[in-house]
């Protein structure tokens, strides 16, 4: 998750729609033109540019998401948790779904990134407490979004599942998922950038992407982490809490093996 801070976005302008207590589910969208491939590092531009278009061209409060998922499978928190949409077409289904939306367009890839980040999308807002349906946009109203292929992947399930293989549902459960390969050589680490050269901090050679997923699965496991990209104080004192829950060597470093860990211990 990717917060609101996190991306740069402006504070709301006057109030949100309401949203209902108990949603039945989230309703998946596109953003329609041709977004074309970018970096990562351009998608908190992305998301600014969204966020400024709703606000002052179409007038409405905020960015109309509630959450929205980028190419590289990251989850980005729009509206966020407990706010009716502006996205979902009617009154009465802003009212009663979540919004999410991937940022893609006509002819734009979709990678397995992008599927595995909406299924986290949706799960995330399962533990917001919303029903278990997925559907689109054009399900609420005349409309080509989501576009055939992702809508295709609506009806048969794949945002439905409880998130992606690599991330447990946030209601807990028993992990057991598959995790990421390891991101770094044999012999290397996430670790302090006071460290030895197989330290890797994130503070250099662009590690912080390679290291943003232990920390999210963390999070989505229930660790009060950010997800930053950066080992720090917080990082470490979660890495040894977890390494001495799960009977790991307890040393405050991400290797392979709490790396592992991370997808395929139990939650407990």
């Amino acid at each position: 998750m990717i917060t609101r801070s996190q991306w740069g976005a402006r504070s709301p302008q006057g109030s949100y729609n309401t949203l209902s207590g108990s949603p039945k589910g989230s309703t998946i969208h596109w953003e329609g033109p041709t977004m074309g491939t970018q970096d990562h590092s351009k998608c908190d531009d992305t998301m600014r540019g969204i966020q400024n278009y709703h606000m002052d061209t179409q007038g409405w409060s905020d960015i109309a998401y509630n959450l929205c998922v980028c190419q590289h499978g990251y989850v980005y928190e729009g509206r966020g948790k407990g706010k009716g949409s502006a996205a979902n077409g009617t009154s009465q289904a802003n009212h009663d779904w979540y919004a999410i939306c991937a940022l893609v367009g006509q002819g734009d890839p979709q990678s397995a990134a992008l599927d595995d980040g909406l299924a986290d999308a949706t799960a995330t807002a399962r533990s917001w407490g919303a029903g278990s349906a997925v559907n689109g946009h054009r399900d609420h109203v005349s409309t080509e979004c989501p576009g055939d292929s992702l809508y295709s992947k609506v009806k048969a399930g794949r945002y439905s599942s409880g998130g992606s293989a690599s991330t447990p549902p946030p209601s807990g459960g028993g992990g057991g998922g598959k995790a990421p390969a390891f991101p770094l050589p044999s012999g290397h680490y996430f670790g302090p950038k006071s460290g030895p050269a197989e330290s890797h901090s994130g503070y250099y050679n662009n590690d912080d992407d390679k290291f943003r997923p232990w920390q999210a699965q963390m999070s989505a496991r229930g660790w009060t982490i950010a997800v930053d990209g950066l080992y720090g104080p917080q990082t470490e004192d979660v890495c040894r809490s977890f390494q001495a829950e799960k009977g790991l060597g307890v040393d405050g470093l991400i290797g392979v093996q709490t790396w592992s860990a991370a997808w395929t211990a139990p939650i407990t």
